[in-house]
């Protein structure tokens, strides 16, 4: 879901940061506890951001640990 209708106003915290092969990822959390927002580092100074509701984003298959606890 690549989604830009969620727009948080909050401050977002960094969750976790996944270095892949060809691209980082960085999950953030907003204060609200209600949106994930992942940015995804391309080559070429590429950034792709996706945002989910909270209680989607739990439910994908390949989440880590911490989101589970959230």
């Amino acid at each position: 879901m690549n989604s830009s209708s969620f727009q948080s106003n909050t401050q977002e915290v960094l969750l976790t940061t996944i270095h892949n092969q060809d691209s980082v990822v960085e999950v953030y959390l907003n204060d609200d506890r209600k949106i994930i927002t992942e940015l995804l580092h391309l080559s070429g100074l590429r950034v792709k951001v996706y945002q989910y509701k909270l209680e989607n984003y739990k439910q994908r298959p390949g989440t880590f640990e911490i989101f589970q606890k959230i």
